[in-house]
């Protein structure tokens, strides 16, 4: 039987493979995200984690230098106990961070597979820092957009598919017929092999409105299908300027963070001859200068972490994840990544 109507199941489940096959590059551009994300994570809470050693050793050598004086009875018995105030304080950001580094780190190794995670190098792909200098999106390379665009696919072809079953169906049944003997009708003028051929017509009449109802449903589907496109392409659109958004402010922040850097070094070193040679600069001073310096620097190295996951932020949002990190046209558990 050969129908008339055929072409809209196959629309339908070509729009359905279509919605699949753009839900696993969804799928696939955001576990590269997340899995880079943590990553990232792990190298800032590593710098965080030796800032905060140097502090440390840097509020060790100013409590040496509290102890000598306050022994040679140049200084009295408080200066020591700020500065041991400081050091308890530095220990305590260190077993914080150190605790999110181990966190991140599992995290990291949770998306990689592997049993655990060690030390990672603080590199980070020179083609991924200007991920964020674009102002185009190509919808053709977002998986949102793409999951969106098949739905509403979907939705027409379901929209079809209701409205044909509206008209009429026309099939035609082709038949043969071979008798074995000759006992059957009008055998004296008719061969035991005869051919026929049927045409049927077939349309529904009236089923209590059920199917101009399906027709409603998949019409008011199909628009609410295209409204999710649209929503697709300005979430898209906003996220990106978002992050670049953000990112130009952070580059500027850098500047600023690292001549605050400089210039509480500087002072560092005046502060600690002030107290050691002249005695006319306080222990408080150099404690002050010394918490700012390296608050400057646990500021700044958030600031580059934050930075980076930007970057990968404006990779997702423009589609290019899976180009960035060479996976077109890689299998991925039997599945080839198509561009």
């Amino acid at each position: 039987m050969i129908s008339a109507k055929w072409p809209v199941p196959c629309a339908r489940a070509n729009a359905a493979v279509a919605q699949q096959q753009a839900n696993v590059l969804v799928s696939i551009d955001m576990v590269a995200h997340d899995a880079a994300a943590a990553l990232v994570q792990v190298q800032g809470y590593q710098q965080l984690v030796d800032i905060s050693r140097q502090q440390l050793e840097a509020l060790n050598h100013i409590a040496g230098l509290a102890n000598m004086r306050n022994s040679e009875g140049a200084s009295s018995r408080s200066d020591v106990v700020q500065t041991q105030t400081r050091i308890e304080g530095a220990q305590a950001t260190l077993t914080q961070y150190q605790a999110s580094l181990d966190r991140w780190r599992a995290s990291l190794a949770t998306w990689l597979g592997w049993q655990s995670v060690g030390d990672i190098s603080n590199d980070f792909p020179s083609g991924l820092l200007n991920a964020c200098q674009t102002d185009k999106v190509d919808d053709r390379l977002v998986p949102s957009v793409l999951a969106a665009w098949a739905q509403a696919n979907q939705a027409s072809a379901q929209l079809d598919n209701a409205n044909a079953q509206m008209l009429p169906t026309i099939s035609l049944e082709p038949e043969v017929t071979h008798y074995l003997n000759n006992r059957y009708a009008n055998s004296r003028t008719l061969d035991r092999t005869q051919y026929s051929a049927w045409v049927r017509v077939k349309m529904p009449l009236y089923q209590g409105g059920g199917l101009s109802a399906s027709r409603d449903a998949a019409r008011h589907s199909l628009e609410a299908a295209s409204a999710g496109v649209k929503s697709a392409q300005l979430k898209a659109r906003q996220q990106l300027h978002e992050a670049r958004d953000e990112a130009t402010g952070l580059q500027q922040a850098l500047q600023i963070q690292r001549r605050q850097r400089s210039l509480g070094e500087e002072t560092r070193e005046l502060y600690q001859m002030q107290y050691l040679e002249l005695g006319s600069r306080p222990l408080l001073d150099v404690l002050n200068v010394e918490q700012e310096i390296y608050q400057t620097r646990f500021t700044l190295q958030q600031t580059e972490t934050r930075l980076r996951t930007l970057q990968l932020d404006c990779l997702y949002n423009t589609g290019r994840m899976r180009t960035a990190f060479a996976l077109d046209r890689h299998a991925i558990q039997g599945v080839e990544v198509q561009p």
